[in-house]
């Protein structure tokens, strides 16, 4: 398959990447319904990044308090992850729920 100009263009888009904090910001209240100032937020964060990236928990917790200390490559599971999140949301809006 020749690669087109929106190949190039989506995996720009991608490789763009996204951060851990960007990452739960959007999802961990749409998925946990939990927001970043209540209680069992950052918890809920981890829980969402090793589910989405393979990585152990404890291993989450080890990139701090901030996740600065995370693989560069993260960010790019990261932004796969937010894309696929999107087509699922969606998918439910116009499949499952039916509006």
């Amino acid at each position: 398959m020749p690669i087109t100009k929106c190949h190039v263009e989506n995996n720009s888009y991608i490789k763009t990447g996204m951060s851990p904090e960007e990452y739960c910001q959007i999802w961990v209240p749409v998925l946990y319904n939990t927001l970043p100032e209540q209680r069992g937020y950052k918890a809920r964060c981890i829980e969402e990044l090793a589910k989405v990236t393979g990585f152990t928990e404890q291993s989450i917790k080890n990139w701090g308090a901030d996740f600065k200390g995370h693989p560069d490559y993260v960010k790019v599971i990261l932004k796969q992850a937010n894309i696929i999140n999107e087509f699922r949301q969606l998918f439910k809006k116009h499949f499952i729920d039916g509006t």
